[in-house]
């Protein structure tokens, strides 16, 4: 299937920004500084998104032409409860002008993403 190679570009750009949204750094070791640390934690929680999706089977609003897990392996459906609780925020994150950003705020802390990252690679090593 052709669209494998989309799929392990995913995961490495998940990868790529979890560590770097973790660890506040680039591979050189510098530190983020605003607004640069902003846009790699917004890239590290689309990632989050689009494989919690994938792994979920859950299509985006964009059509019917997404890839999801079960298409390479049938039936395959797992649970996140790591994403599931934080889905709502992460969404409301993600160029979401809302009221209720503003006024039921949770922040999204190292703790949490830590929790995203590990729930999302053992994910994608068991599938």
């Amino acid at each position: 299937m052709l669209a494998i190679h989309h799929i392990v570009h995913e995961y490495a750009n998940f990868v790529s920004s979890a560590e770097m949204t973790i660890h506040g750094k680039d591979i050189d070791g510098a530190f983020f500084k605003p607004p640069l640390n902003t846009h790699v934690g917004h890239a590290f929680f689309l990632n989050c998104r689009n494989l919690a999706d994938f792994f979920q089977n859950r299509p985006s609003r964009g059509g019917n032409d997404d890839v999801f897990a079960l298409h390479f392996v049938l039936g395959y459906c797992c649970k996140l409860p790591v994403f599931d609780e934080w889905r709502t925020r992460i969404n409301k994150q993600l160029a979401h002008v809302t009221y209720s950003r503003d006024v039921d705020s949770r922040e999204i802390d190292k703790a949490a993403q830590k929790a995203l990252y590990s729930e999302i690679s053992n994910t994608w090593r068991e599938f």
